[in-house]
């Protein structure tokens, strides 16, 4: 009897020091939410659109991850902005505020957020978007757009 009243006090012992650990980590998520709002996030992507429409290609270079641009190499981003995404922009230049965010927690390269996103024109045709803005060394870039589902 004795042994199955210890065994059943550990148990709630464990029980109860999990609950306050998970208690504390939702605070930190909280925490993290609050302080990265998608919003600001978000604002990155506005300001690469608005760069792309003015076709300066050098300002969508520098709201590019660092990390993006070392790994994708200057030059073939340039191209790339130059050749697709300046046309993607002028043909499509309607970006939905709707769609979906989700948050990057920084185990998983973060912080920062995962839009999902509609490119549309006036005339119906539209395309969904991918994009993926992580704050690095303390400022936000964008980490990467592709068409998506």
């Amino acid at each position: 009897m004795r042994q199955k009243l210890l065994i059943t006090f550990f148990c709630l012992a464990a029980l109860s020091s999990h609950a306050l650990a998970q208690s504390s980590n939702m605070s930190g998520i909280i925490q993290t939410l609050a302080s990265e709002s998608p919003i600001q996030y978000e604002s990155v992507l506005d300001d690469f659109m608005k760069a792309a429409k003015e076709k300066n290609i050098d300002k969508m270079l520098s709201l590019t991850s660092p990390v993006t641009r070392k790994q994708a190499g200057d030059d073939n981003l340039r191209k790339l902005y130059a050749e697709e995404y300046v046309l993607m922009f002028k043909l499509l230049p309607n970006l939905s505020r709707g769609g979906s965010s989700t948050f990057v927690g920084s185990q998983d390269g973060g912080p920062g957020w995962i839009f999902k996103k509609q490119l549309s024109n006036d005339e119906g045709k539209s395309m969904a978007i991918n994009v993926v803005v992580l704050k690095e060394n303390g400022a936000l870039y964008l980490s990467s757009l592709q068409a998506g589902p």
